[in-house]
């Protein structure tokens, strides 16, 4: 019966002793999932505008030919009408009347503003982002691709590399760290 009662005992012992281990690594594992309170850095966040509105103003325009030829284009969008003009040199100036479905554009090219002009070409583009859009130009039946960007919308990068923001990096301050005679420099 001793013997009955000392191996019970030892079970009983040994059950205790897994199920206490079991316990601390639940313990353990859930002490490191705790968050840590560290700050977080907040990223940057993402320029938006309303798809409808990408298309307004005035686009920068690179035609990709044998020599690259930059234009310039200005838009007007009303709802999914598109019109506006396009100078792709300094003689030139067409007038440019059509259609946004989405990110798409589709405008046909015209000598002129009348309504009875004939169509000399086409454009047809993807706007990309809130300032970029690429496809191609047809003119005279000459088809070119090209790409437009409206640089005045693109935010400048955030200098997240500086400790002291909108200061020379390094101290560099007449007479301080940086400059002959200051600090990091042998004296003169």
């Amino acid at each position: 019966m001793m013997k009955r009662l000392r191996g019970a005992a030892l079970f009983a012992l040994f059950a205790a002793a897994m199920i206490a281990g079991l316990a601390s690594r639940t313990m353990i594992a859930a002490s490191a999932a705790q968050p840590s309170p560290s700050p977080t850095p907040t990223p940057v966040p993402t320029p938006f505008m309303e798809l409808a509105l990408i298309p307004n103003g005035t686009w920068q325009v690179i035609i990709q030919d044998k020599d690259i030829q930059y234009s310039k284009m200005t838009l007007k969008a009303d709802g999914a009408s598109v019109t506006g003009t396009w100078s792709p040199d300094k003689k030139s100036n067409y007038y440019l009347a059509g259609a946004r479905d989405g990110n798409r554009l589709k405008l046909d090219i015209h000598t002129s503003n009348a309504a009875d002009a004939p169509v000399v070409g086409k454009l047809e583009a993807t706007l990309d982002g809130i300032a970029d859009m690429f496809g191609t130009i047809t003119l005279n039946g000459v088809e070119k691709p090209f790409q437009g960007a409206q640089h005045s919308r693109v935010p400048p990068p955030v200098d997240t590399s500086s400790p002291n923001p909108g200061q020379q990096p390094g101290g560099a301050n007449p007479g301080g760290a940086g400059y002959p005679g200051g600090g990091g420099y042998p004296p003169h």
